[in-house]
């Protein structure tokens, strides 16, 4: 338990992930899902997937210090490579399908972290998703970063 556990399950969670719009790409999760060539190893593939820390956890405060609870807000960032996908009409229909997918595997089905397992409590959609083109050096959009922010409450240790 504690956040390199949380860190995996929520990676497995996203990679099981079924895309219901163009199944053929699936989700990957690399380290640098932000890069503009597209991290070593998954250039030309789209979906490329990572969770970003945005701050260290930090304890709850609700459950008492003996609970070791923290809660920590994280970004999963979806890149999808623009050469992949024909038209901006599908991205865009690729992408909302994707973030409903997403939301609903990551923070409304639990089963998918079981506490006992995992040490998650609960995880929370705290925004809105964004999303943002990359066009290095004026080339054109080469890809668009999905970014879905949520919070995760879980136990740390054993």
């Amino acid at each position: 338990m504690g956040l390199q556990a949380t860190l995996e399950r929520l990676d497995a969670i996203v990679q099981g992930v079924a895309p219901a719009v163009r199944p053929d790409l699936p989700f990957n999760i690399v380290d640098e899902a932000r890069s503009e060539d597209g991290p070593a190893g998954v250039r030309g593939r789209t979906r490329t997937c990572s969770l970003v820390v945005n701050a260290p956890p930090v304890d709850d405060l609700q459950a008492g210090k003996a609970a070791l609870r923290r809660r920590v807000e994280l970004d999963l960032r979806v890149r999808y490579d623009a050469k992949q996908i024909g038209t901006r009409r599908e991205l865009d229909l690729m992408v909302g399908r994707d973030v409903n997918d997403l939301i609903d595997a990551i923070a409304f089905t639990p089963a998918g972290w079981l506490a006992s397992s995992t040490g998650i409590d609960s995880v929370e959609i705290p925004g809105p998703p964004s999303t943002e083109d990359v066009s290095p050096d004026n080339r054109g959009r080469v890809a668009v970063v999905l970014t879905l922010p949520f919070t995760v409450l879980f136990h740390e240790g054993s």
